[in-house]
């Protein structure tokens, strides 16, 4: 049986790296820890055409961050015409969500996390990929349809654009389903916090849920903004 999928790991934490391989790796995905930033763009380098299926990446990190490589790297998929893989933040910094969302992150995971929560949200963001693309390559169809001239290739274009277009419809139709099992844990989250004795001071346990549940929250706004965005864009293409 195949790998479920190959992950690249970026995070200086070697704590962080031995657990996240040996979670990875034993649920039958193929793991690359890299340190920094530039060693994720020289790995990534060295095997052009055969990007990860999905990229964990931390954001405080030496040499180069994890702003500096998410911006690097799309900036060189867009060269290569090659379409980036789903980028997913760990972090434990307070700042979490508003730095996933400042480097347009596809998700995110709070440290410290449980093997079943990281094997999840890997799961989920290498299906979202392969939606995307599809497991056979990563890029895009710009190249292949330069091969071709006249009228077959103007029909094989137009067919490779509804192709897409019902891809990424697929897609969206795909993230706004996990948004609403989402949305669905944060309400019975809330509800379970607010069913707990009135008077009576929040646990710690109890408060650390809060945090979480306003972070994911904070999140779910973020995604369904963007997901209205593409939604408009792709309908009036």
């Amino acid at each position: 049986m195949g790998a479920r999928g190959t992950i690249l790991l970026v995070d200086d934490d070697e704590a962080t790296c031995r657990f996240v391989t040996a979670a990875l790796e034993t649920a039958g995905y193929v793991v690359t820890a890299v340190p920094h930033g530039a060693a994720a763009l020289e790995r990534l380098r060295q095997h052009d055409g055969n990007t990860p299926d999905v990229i964990l990446l931390d954001i405080h990190m030496p040499v180069m961050d994890g702003r500096q490589f998410s911006q690097a790297y799309r900036d060189a998929c867009a060269a290569t015409q090659v379409r980036p893989a789903p980028i997913v933040v760990l972090a434990g910094a307070d700042d979490l969500v508003e730095n996933a969302i400042e480097i347009n992150a596809d998700g995110f995971l709070r440290k410290p996390f449980s093997v079943d929560e990281l094997v999840e949200v890997t799961e989920r963001w290498v299906r979202a990929g392969d939606n995307r693309t599809g497991r056979a390559g990563r890029r895009t169809n710009g190249r292949t349809n330069g091969r071709t001239n006249g009228r077959a290739g103007m029909r094989d274009k137009r067919s490779a654009e509804q192709e897409q277009r019902q891809r990424l419809f697929r897609r969206l139709a795909d993230e706004v389903r996990d948004l609403r099992t989402s949305l669905s844990e944060v309400r019975a989250g809330l509800q379970e916090l607010m069913s707990t004795e009135i008077g009576r001071p929040p646990s710690k346990q109890e408060e650390q849920r809060a945090r979480a549940l306003a972070a994911q929250s904070e999140w779910l706004r973020w995604e369904l903004v963007r997901l209205r965005q593409e939604f408009e864009t792709l309908r009036r293409s």
